[in-house]
């Protein structure tokens, strides 16, 4: 559903392509089976160093940046370097996760399996912040009845520039 999905229909009309979505699967295992072969595209996703190994990636479709939220009683946070010394929670496989980890090795990153789970661990004080996409952060912030709770209290230089990636073994078929 959403966006990617949308977009895929859209390319499918264009180019006669069929997608058979994946369904009842986490982010997390639908990753590997991506790097692995066994899925062969995915509608929204961000390069990084480690994916372009075995993935191709189109041109972005869609660029959103990475945003630092946080408890509402959280002031602005000016960089990542601010938040050294705090729990930040970030998704386990997603692009955020990468770059923090090369970029910011004094974080203390706490991996969760999905955008609810690290809302819901900073809404609790269990994280101090979440770095997530803006778009996907304020959805979830919404249907989760945070909204009063946990906040954007800042942006990062990191951007998701969704792609779709092919697997190189089906990149030129």
């Amino acid at each position: 559903t959403g966006l990617s999905f949308a977009y895929l229909q859209n390319v499918s009309s264009l180019s006669g392509l069929t997608f058979i979505p994946v369904e009842g699967t986490s982010w997390q295992d639908a990753y590997e089976k991506l790097l692995s072969g066994e899925i062969a595209t995915t509608g929204s996703i961000s390069k990084t160093e480690e994916r372009e190994a075995t993935l191709r990636f189109s041109e972005p479709y869609l660029t959103v940046p990475l945003a630092i939220i946080a408890g509402e009683q959280v002031g602005y946070i000016g960089s990542l370097a601010e938040l050294e010394g705090k729990k930040v929670a970030v998704i386990s496989n997603y692009a955020a996760q990468e770059w923090l980890a090369r970029d910011y090795p004094n974080l203390t990153l706490v991996e969760v399996s999905t955008v609810e789970e690290g809302l819901i661990l900073v809404a609790k004080g269990e994280c101090f912040a979440l770095v997530e996409n803006l778009l996907v952060a304020n959805h979830y912030r919404s249907k989760l009845g945070l909204s009063r709770k946990v906040k954007v209290v800042g942006t990062t230089a990191y951007m998701n520039s969704l792609s779709i990636a092919v697997h190189e073994d089906y990149a030129s078929i």
